[in-house]
């Protein structure tokens, strides 16, 4: 495998401009790129079941787009904690913390600096590529000093695996994802491709939420209802039958340890992304509110 690093742009901090790096993984027919800024994958190529390449994963082709205040976290690494917290306080071992309400009233993907924006470090170690960077005490609010890593591998079955650690001094809620939008058709053929994935869920509940999007505390099935992947269904069709845009729901995955907990897959191409994960729930977002998507 070969790890490349090349200067993507530069970026503000304090007094000083430092350089974003875009850094390529490469093994056999897939390439994956990611950029410092936000530990962000900006493209990951794949071969379709013809030998044809594409890119399966939206994001922009310079930094202006992901410095915008519209960028949607194109495959950026979101934190402290990803989602949203209800009126942008936290409850840590009986003592209260107010931390930034960037979606008042309440607080998105770690406030209005979250790591989304930070200036990561890289490092490699054999085949990966190792991101790091760190959160101060109270920073957004949070309490705790906060060491992140992310750490990137690409397998020789095109397998993209991903691996947040985090060391905090304090007790403080951590809740890491990254934020690609994956369109396995490639994502230059828009809404039409991504209306013809055919999308599994292993999930018998979700949880309801109110009108901010925030969890009302309670499970309710899916089976038998729009929100319904337990077999898999044509996700065009799905987005028809949805209660509002499209989807955007936690689904609690059933079983425990770490297991198969979604599949989507394009028939056309042959394509298919599989995700596993140890954790109870997956969230399902499909891009409701994007631009000319």
């Amino acid at each position: 495998m070969v790890i490349q690093k090349k200067p993507f742009g530069q970026i503000s901090v304090g007094d000083y401009s430092k350089i974003i790096y875009e850094y390529t993984i490469k093994k056999k027919n897939a390439t994956v790129r990611i950029i410092s800024y936000g530990a962000t994958i900006t493209s990951v190529l794949v071969p379709d079941k013809n030998g044809e390449v594409k890119d399966v994963v939206l994001g922009f082709s310079n930094q202006e787009g992901y410095f915008g205040e519209n960028n949607p976290y194109f495959g950026s690494t979101v934190g402290r904690v990803a989602n949203r917290i209800e009126n942008a306080k936290i409850k840590v071992k009986d003592k209260t913390y107010n931390i930034s309400a960037n979606m008042p009233p309440n607080t998105l993907h770690g406030g209005f600096h979250g790591l989304d924006k930070k200036l990561w470090e890289a490092t490699t170690d054999n085949d990966a590529l190792i991101m790091t960077c760190i959160s101060e005490h109270l920073e957004e609010g949070f309490p705790g000093y906060v060491e992140f890593r992310v750490i990137y591998e690409l397998t020789d079955d095109s397998e993209l695996r991903i691996t947040f650690k985090a060391k905090t001094t304090l007790p403080t809620p951590i809740n890491l994802t990254n934020h690609a939008y994956f369109n396995l058709a490639g994502h230059d053929t828009g809404s039409k491709g991504v209306y013809e994935h055919d999308i599994f869920i292993d999930a018998d509940s979700y949880t309801p939420l109110n009108d901010k999007m925030i969890p009302i505390g309670e499970l309710a099935n899916v089976v038998g209802t729009p929100l319904d992947f337990t077999k898999k269904q044509n996700l065009g069709n799905a987005i028809a039958k949805s209660p509002g845009k499209g989807f955007d729901y936690n689904y609690c995955i059933n079983g425990t340890g770490f297991r198969l907990a979604a599949r989507a897959s394009h028939k056309k191409t042959g394509r298919v992304l599989e995700v596993f994960t140890d954790q109870p729930g997956v969230q399902f977002y499909t891009g409701n509110f994007l631009d000319n998507i």
